[in-house]
């Protein structure tokens, strides 16, 4: 840039000197001329050397405010990466704890009606598993529809059949009726698993035995098993079944 404003100099001075000489008569104008045209180019090479010049400012001008905002901006990134790192271990921890629970049992017993197995998912709204305090008697509960209910009482015997001990093998068992709800129950209030399509009531029959005699030893029986069940309604005499026509005869007459 020095040089060139040297160079645009000397151009003006020689300008001058050669404008003197013309009108004195002693070089002809179009040395005049040629000088002009020097002057000129050296003054375009001038401004775009400046121009040039100012551009470069400028870029250094912002290179110099990248330079000065790369440890802010770095910084910044390092704060976000660290957040989400934070954010991912308080996650990691979040979902090993819901993977491991230890749930303190509020009572002493045993466990009945395990409902989960490994790897199920879980429902928030279903129990998992049912706890019966020690000596806790179970009670079978049967559901008999309304039209099969009219001679049913408490005290009658009851043969029980569990579907997890198939009566082939292990028998029947017995109990008797302990009691008779007053109040029906529909098919959707139903707390089993059974399709039934009529209106039934809830029978609860006490157990003979809490366990069932298999493989040598004694087998407790769990809450929630399946069963199925005939209620005893009389007893009667040989003689009775054969006279019961004639009896029947008389109540007609």
């Amino acid at each position: 840039m020095t040089l060139q404003s040297e160079q645009l100099a000397l151009a003006v001075e020689k300008v001058r000197n050669f404008e003197s000489l013309v009108e004195q008569g002693h070089i002809p104008k179009t040395q005049l001329r040629d000088s002009q045209q020097l002057k000129l180019d050296s003054q375009v090479r001038v401004q775009n050397s400046k121009r040039q010049q100012i551009q470069l400012q400028n870029q250094l001008g912002k290179l110099t405010q990248q330079k000065t905002q790369l440890p802010l901006e770095w910084q910044s990134r390092k704060s976000d990466l660290v957040s989400n790192l934070s954010d991912i271990e308080q996650r990691i921890i979040e979902i090993s704890g819901r993977r491991e629970y230890a749930i303190k049992a509020p009572i002493s017993g045993r466990l009945a009606a395990l409902q989960i197995s490994e790897g199920q998912t879980l429902n928030t709204q279903s129990p998992l598993v049912a706890i019966l305090p020690e000596g806790t008697e179970l009670l079978a509960e049967l559901f008999l529809p309304t039209r099969a209910a009219g001679f049913i009482a408490v005290d009658q015997n009851v043969l029980l059949r569990y579907g997890a001990f198939p009566y082939q093998h292990y028998g029947l068992h017995k109990g008797k009726v302990f009691s008779v709800a007053q109040v029906i129950l529909t098919p959707s209030e139903l707390p089993i698993p059974v399709a039934l399509n009529e209106p039934v009531y809830r029978v609860k029959v006490r157990l003979e035995n809490q366990n069932v005699a298999a493989f040598g030893k004694k087998v407790p029986l769990q809450a929630g098993m399946l069963l199925d069940a005939d209620i005893v309604l009389e007893k009667r005499t040989l003689g009775q079944w054969l006279f019961e026509p004639v009896y029947g005869l008389r109540g007609k007459l």
